[in-house]
Parts: structure tokens; C-alpha cells; sequence
């Protein structure tokens, strides 16, 4: 991580905590259409943006160890900034801030050197706070216990197995299970090797012992197109991080493999790894406009129910849209632009776990919204052209398990980035065009015989495609409430 002089003292930048206090305006789950703002900074956040760690009181500040050497860290209570240095957090002189005469001078080594069982239930901010996702002005807080770093526990004479999906690996695919050095978190170079053996994406790797709990596995193969129900034409490969101190069992998912960069940034951060874990994965969900308590990654399974389950599966349809041709038809990432798109995510959010790439997501937003129309009948063909239910029969044929409730997500998605807003009874029968000046659906004329501009209308709790019929019907009640305004 890099370092720099700052008046003969260290400090470490390489994450600077953005510590806005917001209410986390999200949707829990893959809830109905909404929509949120992002909230005012307070002074005390704007004062406080360049430390890498802000907790309420004094006393609240984990151990200044070794691995912290260099770090900064604002109390509230106090308003001062404090700086690791051999051992202590001592109050850091250069910064403009109101300090308190009680907490000049160095801080006491005792306090400083508090553990981890202290009882406080205030908050730390966490390095991802930096920057608005897709839906809102997403914090993740950590509490003290984050930094607290476990013992290394060797594994003895394991087996491992799971669940390999984008869709689901098919017979013959690899998967390899590589050692982690229990500090450093590098490969060590020692690995064991297993086998899909089902075209559900079952594998399992046998009699695996190591020098720590902390492993990497790597699936790679064919899989199954969620999208289009058939097999892949290309391979891909996916990646989970895992704690196997008490887990026999690892799923390799979409979620696994776009956390992993992002996981070992923040345990780079000083963050213990199940902490890690759990705000990467927060994060990337995030990004989707998904919010809820889910279980670990590498439970999560695109044929359990619950939401979880369909916020994974509802991630792997979303990943797979491409952009519309010269006709207008859609077609789905190859297997390499797959790879090339997970690549750029992973390495967006990597630094910050904020998603910036906002041409990406108009342009997956404008193929969900295809979904979105065609979800159950194409009334101009007569045939479901693509839509949610095409996807779900294709899905159902595999006979793998139960299908959950992916598309409210995916629903949300794309009217999220729409920025839609809220579709509810105040609302309802309104018609409302797409605000993101990125989508193709922005003010342009389809490249259809119709010619009609794309409008959306609220019905029933949720936004749909308007045809021409809603669209003139609306304009023309518009059209009739302003001459009444006008009249009166």
C-alpha cells in the first residue's frame, strides 16, 4: 500500500473512508420501484473524509498493532484526528480540526492497547464508503470486532465440495482448490484438483490439508446460458475465496468471483476476513439495487429459494446482456466478453466498492428492460420474444431445482437506473420517459415501423413498457388537465 511523509509521520492512504452519516436509502431485497437521493454530507463527515477510520469515542479505536502502523483515525466525540505510531494513536497535529484541550498531547498507551471485547456498538466506517452505486449513496459500517484478526487453524484431511454456477458448470469441468498463507493470504503454491461430476455443477476435492483455513478455489469450463438455455460455446473461469475452518462445503458463483479482488484489498486494509467477506458482497449486490441479510456467498445457490438465491441468479441473467444490433435485436455476452466484463467490474469496484462504469449499466439496464416488456406476451408477434417467462422455461427444462424469484430484480434493476422513481397507487396510470441520457431508450425513435419514442407506465405496483394506445391516452388526459387549470 502506499505511503507517505506527512510532517516526519506516516500515514498510510492507500483507502481513504468517506464518512458521510446517511440513512442507507436501498431497497431491501429486490424490492418494488423506488427510487432515492443522496444525502447531505454533515460538517463532521467533510472533516473527517481523510482518515481511514472514524469510530465515536476515544476508547472505541481498535489496537494500534503493527499492521496499523501509519493509520489515521477521527472521534467523533473528541473531533480530533489520531495517528498509529509505535503502538499509540497520538493526536495528529496537522489537521484543521477543533480539537479539545483534554485530548492534546500523546494519547496513553493503555487506552490506545484496549482489545477487541469492548462492549461499544458504535460504529466504524468502512473503506468502501466512497462513492453512489446504481441506487443510492450505499455506507457500509463496520463495527470494532472487524479488525480483530482470528488465529491461523491448519485443515486436516478435508473434503470439499459444492456448487459451481453462472449457470451451472457442466460434467467434465475443473475445479482447483489452492493454499493460502494464513497472513499474507498469497498462494503458496500447494493445490488439489477435483471434478465436475454432474451438469448441476457438483464437484468435490478430497483429502485436502493445509497450513491455514483460508483457501481459493477455481472452477473452469462449459456452463449452462441461463439466457438462452443452452450450453456455452466457450469456457470461462470463476473464483471463491473461503474460510474452511468450519465449512465442508464451497459454491463458486458470480458473487464469489467478483468479492475476490475486492476481499483482499480490505483485508490488506486490516479488516479480518469474514468482515471482508460480508462488505464486499454487500457492496456488489448493492450495486444491483439488491439490499437485504443474505447468507455468505458461497451458500448461495441460483436453485434455493429465497431471496438471496434469486439476487444471484437475477446477477448471472444480468451479466450475460449485450447491446441491440442495427435491427434492434439483442443478443447475449460471448464467452470472452463475459469474461472482459466480469474483469472491468471487479477491478472497478476494487479500490472503493463503488461501480462507476456508468455506460455498462445503461447498456445492461436497456437489455433487462427487454426482458421487462416481453415478460409474458409479445403483442405485436403473438409469441414471448425473450422474456422473463422464455428465460424461466428454459431454466425449468434443465430440471436442477427450483427457479426463485429472480425478476423483481432484475424489474428493479434497470427502472433504478432508469431513475423511474416510485410506482405506486399515488401514481398509477402515469407515464414517464427514462431520465438517463446513456440508454437507448432515451428520447430516440425505435428502429421499428411503429416509430413511437419508449415511455414507461406505472400499473399496479410496478413500471412497464406504455404502448401507443397508454401513451396518447395519457398525453391527451395531460393535455385536458391543463386546459382545466387553465379555465380556473
Amino acid at each position: 500500500m502506499a505511503v507517505y511523509k506527512r510532517n516526519g509521520k506516516k500515514f498510510n492512504k492507500a483507502i481513504k473512508l468517506a464518512v458521510t452519516i446517511a440513512t442507507l436509502g436501498m431497497f431491501i431485497a429486490c424490492g418494488g420501484d423506488s427510487s432515492s437521493s443522496a444525502p447531505e454530507q454533515t460538517s463532521e463527515s467533510i472533516e473527517s473524509t481523510d482518515t481511514d477510520l472514524v469510530v465515536k469515542a476515544f476508547d472505541d479505536l481498535p489496537v494500534c498493532s503493527n499492521k496499523r502502523e501509519g493509520s489515521t483515525a477521527y472521534v467523533k466525540d473528541e473531533k480530533v484526528a489520531y495517528v498509529c505510531e509505535d503502538g499509540d494513536w497520538t493526536p495528529d497535529s496537522d489537521e484543521n480540526v477543533d480539537k479539545k484541550s483534554s485530548s492534546s498531547g500523546k494519547a496513553s498507551s493503555s487506552s490506545s492497547k484496549k482489545t477487541q471485547s469492548s462492549s461499544s456498538s458504535d460504529k466504524a466506517k468502512s473503506s468502501s464508503s466512497g462513492k453512489a452505486s446504481s441506487s443510492s449513496n450505499f455506507r457500509y459500517e463496520q463495527n470494532s470486532s472487524a479488525y480483530f484478526q482470528p488465529k491461523v487453524v491448519a485443515i486436516k484431511n478435508k473434503s470439499i465440495s459444492g456448487l459451481s454456477q453462472k449457470g451451472p458448470f457442466v460434467t467434465g469441468s475443473t475445479v482447483k482448490l489452492y493454499e493460502l498463507d494464513g497472513k499474507t493470504f498469497a498462494q503458496t503454491g500447494k493445490s488439489f484438483s477435483g471434478k465436475i461430476s454432474s451438469d448441476d455443477g457438483k464437484f468435490s476435492v478430497s483429502s485436502v490439508s493445509l497450513a491455514s483455513q483460508y483457501a481459493l478455489l477455481e472452477a473452469t469450463g462449459y456452463f449452462r446460458n441461463e439466457v438462452t438455455g443452452k450450453k456455452s460455446k466457450g469456457t470461462i473461469s470463476l473464483n471463491a475465496l473461503t474460510d474452511l475452518s468450519d465449512r465442508k462445503n464451497v459454491n463458486v458463483n458470480l458473487l464469489t468471483h467478483l468479492e475476490y479482488e475486492r476481499v483482499l484489498h480490505l483485508i490488506e486494509s486490516g479488516i479480518n476476513f469474514t468482515a471482508a467477506k460480508k462488505q464486499a458482497e454487500a457492496e456488489i449486490l448493492n450495486a444491483f439495487g439488491i439490499n437485504g441479510e443474505f447468507a455468505n456467498s458461497e451458500d448461495l445457490d441460483i436453485f434455493g429459494k429465497g431471496d438471496g438465491n434469486a439476487a444471484l441468479l437475477a446477477f448471472s441473467v444480468l451479466m450475460l446482456g449485450g447491446t441491440a444490433d442495427e435491427y434492434g435485436d439483442y443478443k447475449e455476452l460471448s464467452e470472452a466478453e463475459l469474461t472482459e466484463r466480469l474483469t472491468k467490474f471487479a477491478t472497478d469496484i476494487v479500490k472503493d466498492g463503488s461501480w462507476d462504469d456508468e455506460n455498462t449499466k445503461a447498456t445492461i439496464a436497456d437489455r433487462a428492460a427487454t426482458y421487462s416488456r416481453y415478460e409474458a406476451y409479445d403483442y405485436y408477434s403473438g409469441h414471448d420474444y425473450n422474456g422473463f417467462s422464455k428465460i424461466r422455461q428454459s431454466i425449468e427444462k434443465w430440471n436442477l431445482g427450483t427457479v426463485p424469484d429472480f425478476e423483481k430484480c432484475v424489474r428493479n434493476f434497470w427502472t433504478t437506473v432508469y431513475s423511474l422513481g416510485k410506482c405506486d397507487s399515488k401514481n398509477e396510470g402515469e407515464v414517464v420517459a427514462t431520465k438517463n441520457k446513456l440508454s437507448n431508450t432515451y428520447d430516440t425513435e425505435l428502429s421499428n415501423t411503429y416509430g413511437t419514442k419508449v415511455r414507461f407506465i406505472c400499473k399496479e405496483g410496478t413500471w412497464k413498457h406504455a404502448s401507443d394506445l397508454e401513451k396518447d391516452t395519457y398525453s391527451g388526459r395531460r393535455v385536458k388537465t391543463a386546459k382545466l387549470k387553465l379555465e380556473t
